[in-house]
């Protein structure tokens, strides 16, 4: 069990504030235990209040920021609407089935692609231009998707082999990241970094289209077997380990 009173013994103000601010994504023993450590601290009511009230100032911004993302994630998703129209009007056709749900499939992710785009692009501005930038260990996790999507997408659609490989490297990942996240947000932060919804919906999504090219039907189209199901596999536990352990750091 974490000893949350010795640990926050460390913890600045502001720190302890936030927590008690933000108290539904902690455990209710790290919320008794800052709480204990501010009381022991006699810190004023108008400090703690100038506190909330930057705290309130920054989930503002916060806010704002995300909905000028959403704004430029629409933007890009409008001016890439004919591409996507072109790509995913075989789906329409008389093709057989799996055909049709590959070029699904493709079209799905070729949004999700442009989804990340905007947020990655702001990213590497930011890492290439903002003296303050830091280019941790996560970094290349960061760009992983937007750099494995691409080739994935192309060769899936073209049924070779290594678009099948790509693609099921991204879904493992997908799948088993969400877990290592979970243990690595309770391991160093205490909680769950990202909404159990969030991932949850993950979970779902790409676990179904992973169990989907895991059919037979699909291996047989790609020519994979065990050998390549266990090395994508593989392959995916190995960064979601080595993202984690990056995140603990």
């Amino acid at each position: 069990m974490t000893d949350f009173s010795e640990r926050y013994k460390s913890y600045s103000v502001f720190q302890l504030v936030e927590i008690l601010e933000n108290r539904k994504k902690y455990q209710p023993a790290a919320i008794t235990s800052a709480r204990a450590e501010l009381e022991s601290r006699n810190i004023g009511p108008s400090e703690i209040q100038a506190i909330k009230n930057d705290l309130a100032a920054r989930d503002r911004q916060a806010k704002e920021q995300d909905q000028a993302r959403r704004d430029k994630i629409q933007q890009i998703s409008s001016k890439g609407l004919s591409v996507v129209s072109n790509f995913a009007s075989p789906v329409t056709s008389s093709a057989s089935p799996h055909d049709k749900v590959i070029k699904a499939i493709c079209v799905v992710f070729f949004i999700q692609f442009l989804w990340l785009l905007p947020e990655q692009f702001d990213m590497g501005n930011y890492l290439l231009h903002d003296v303050a930038a830091k280019w941790g260990p996560l970094l290349p996790f960061y760009f992983l998707p937007s750099i494995l999507l691409p080739p994935a997408i192309v060769l899936f659609w073209l049924k070779k082999k290594t678009g099948w490989v790509l693609l099921a490297i991204h879904l493992f990942y997908s799948v088993f990241n969400p877990v290592f996240i979970i243990i690595a947000g309770y391991l160093q932060f205490d909680r769950l970094i990202v909404p159990l919804q969030a991932l949850a919906i993950a979970l779902l999504f790409f676990g179904a289209t992973l169990y989907y090219i895991l059919t037979e039907p699909m291996r047989t189209i790609y020519l994979v077997d065990r050998n390549h199901i266990g090395a994508s596999s593989i392959i995916a536990i190995v960064l979601s380990i080595i993202s984690s352990w990056a995140m603990l750091q």
